[in-house]
């Protein structure tokens, strides 16, 4: 990316099927000086079981923004909710 380029990064997740809380994802931009994120140079977007297609896929766009000319990394990790323990 160029310097004030902006651009739309499109992360899928697959695997998601039948998923019954939200599935949180954590994106890191791991080179800041290079792009900026919308938001912030770490997120985290709760996936809801909602927005999951039938095939347990989701997308979610991260908007970019050139800093200075170079490559960028962006990382994501998922992470799902841990179960509630029933009351005894």
């Amino acid at each position: 990316m160029h310097p004030g380029e902006s651009a739309t990064l499109t992360l899928h997740a697959s695997g998601l099927q039948g998923i019954q809380s939200p599935v949180e994802m954590t994106i890191v931009n791991k080179t800041p000086g290079i792009v900026q994120m919308t938001g912030g140079d770490v997120q985290t977007v709760k996936i809801q079981p909602s927005a999951v297609a039938a095939d347990g896929s989701c997308a979610l766009d991260v908007h970019l923004t050139g800093v200075q000319t170079g490559a960028y990394v962006i990382s994501t990790h998922l992470t799902a909710q841990p179960a509630s323990k029933p009351n005894l």
